[in-house]
């Protein structure tokens, strides 16, 4: 399960119990900005996050590595991602 507090601190948590893992933190924006998606194959968590520019970019955490990887550029609003139903594709809505 992902999730994101109050404070917009991105967490997953494993369905088989474990402590919650803190991925990343957001700016601000608001309820709904980080929508976190799970890939199909549970290895990935896309959701969007507030720059310093104001600007929303999509980002994909990597849970077997650890780590977050920006997939947007920055310069538009990127938010609401997701896999399609075969993980090959992450579809996202963004305005220039």
């Amino acid at each position: 399960m992902a999730f994101y507090d109050k404070r917009m601190f991105l967490w997953y948590v494993a369905i088989d119990g474990g402590a919650p893992v803190r991925i990343d933190e957001s700016l601000g924006g608001g309820a709904g900005t980080m929508a976190p998606a799970w890939s199909p194959d549970s290895h990935w968590i896309a959701y969007a996050k507030m720059l310093k520019s104001w600007m929303r970019a999509v980002f994909v955490h990597s849970v077997d590595e650890g780590k977050a990887f920006q997939v947007t550029d920055g310069l538009s609003d990127a938010r609401h991602p997701v896999f399609d139903a075969n993980g090959k594709y992450l579809y996202f809505s963004a305005s220039t």
